[in-house]
């Protein structure tokens, strides 16, 4: 009797199992600028940054963190959208050893007041239109110090100065009398730890990754705790479905928010594991500037939801650019996972992609093996065996547990105060 009947349904070439290599997240990174070291990590709105130099970015800022006195295990946040510098800034943080902790840049002051305490922010990264945001509930809090950038410093020179000029003061983003309170620039510390080694600091699989937190629909927001060892698996069983990927040449569109988890490992995650450029959207909700750098950049997967594919399907400008920008585009592969869309939306994407030929895909949001996170806990760690089979991994049951394969515990699944 096949007591795994669900491989039957694998798609062609989709591993039944896999050995999960014992390296931390940062690997990926590390990797992608040893193997591809000029080909470019992010792009945004022109500006390239490649492999190599987002590693040795990464290495500044690790170095940089560790000379202001962050240790291993400490939780440092970040509060932006998506940018080259959120990238930089993540791995910098686990080079570093840290605990990173991505917050939705849309939080008022008391829901940054409960995130930075539960998780115990001392450390915030921050873009300066968030600034005074920030500011506001740092007195309730016990973050210490900010680290701020501004979205034009990883702009094209052109757009910069024009983004000076135009939008700057205008959108928010200068800040009036300047830094406060010890607060320090991203670019001085960049500047000041330019070709800084790695800090030696031995960052294990079992170590903490990222405090990731729900989104606060049904109650109070919760913290959920991975693993460098989870999210590496996470990251693995996404890149293992995905058989007719060409590594070190896909272009992924990075529009789903960084600061969620589906996002972060279903996105950029998986883009450095396989040597992906990353275009970054800082806002999907512009479906314009989306349709931009889809005609431009031509990018070969889009991780995304029903919504902002149907927003695309139905915004004018698709229409206008369907035979124009796309039809010399190769496909390679139609719409996946569009189950969760009703069946007229599903026909019209279908068709839209027969016209768009890009690679759309919605990955399912990564179940990974998390924990609770409890204020005052310092580091978590996960027990059980190193190897998961792709399929075995589930979230059911009446009690809302979160099911893994060769494990020796089971985790309550973040079901409440999503």
């Amino acid at each position: 009797m096949n007591d795994k009947p669900w491989f039957a349904h694998y798609d062609k070439g989709v591993p039944h199992s896999f050995e999960i290599p014992q390296v931390p997240l940062q690997h990926f990174l590390e990797e992608s600028a040893r193997k591809y070291p000029d080909r470019a990590c992010t792009i945004f709105k022109g500006a390239v940054i490649t492999f190599r130099e987002m590693d040795a970015l990464a290495n500044s800022i690790a170095a940089a963190l560790v000379d202001m006195g962050v240790k291993k295990g400490d939780r440092v946040g970040i509060f932006m959208p998506n940018t080259p510098q959120f990238v930089m800034i993540y791995f910098g943080i686990l080079k570093a050893g840290g605990v990173v902790v991505a917050t939705n840049p849309l939080y008022t002051p008391p829901e940054i007041e409960h995130q930075a305490n539960d998780a115990g922010i001392e450390y915030m990264f921050v873009m300066t239109n968030f600034y005074e945001t920030i500011k506001k509930a740092q007195p309730k809090t016990k973050i210490k110090k900010m680290i701020v950038t501004n979205l034009k410093e990883t702009l094209p020179p052109v757009l910069r100065v024009l983004f000076t000029l135009a939008r700057e003061k205008k959108g928010g983003f200068r800040i009036e009398g300047g830094l406060r309170d010890g607060d320090v620039w991203l670019k001085d510390l960049l500047a000041k730890y330019k070709g800084a080694p790695k800090p030696n600091v031995e960052v294990r699989p079992d170590d903490t990754a990222l405090f990731q937190y729900s989104g606060g629909t049904t109650g109070v927001s919760k913290g959920a705790v991975a693993t460098h060892y989870n999210v590496v698996a996470d990251t693995l069983m996404i890149k293992s479905w995905m058989t007719t990927l060409e590594e070190g040449k896909e272009i992924l569109l990075m529009a789903i928010p960084l600061f969620h988890v589906y996002g972060m490992v279903a996105g950029m995650h998986f883009a450095l594991a396989c040597g992906a450029s990353m275009v970054m959207v800082p806002n999907a909700r512009d479906i314009h500037d989306v349709l931009e750098n889809i005609h431009k950049y031509k990018p070969t997967i889009f991780p995304g939801v029903p919504t902002l594919y149907n927003a695309i399907n139905n915004h004018p400008e698709a229409v206008a650019r369907n035979e124009r920008d796309f039809r010399k585009v190769e496909r390679r592969q139609g719409v996946r996972g569009l189950r969760s869309l009703g069946g007229a939306d599903r026909h019209a994407l279908q068709s839209a992609a027969r016209r768009e030929p890009h690679r759309l895909h919605r990955f399912a949001a990564p179940q990974c093996g998390r924990q609770n996170h409890q204020p005052g806990r310092r580091r978590d760690r996960n027990a059980g065996g190193r190897s998961w089979r792709t399929g075995d991994q589930r979230s059911d049951g009446d009690e809302g547990l979160s099911q893994h394969a060769h494990r020796n515990r089971q985790h309550p699944a973040q079901t409440q105060g999503r």
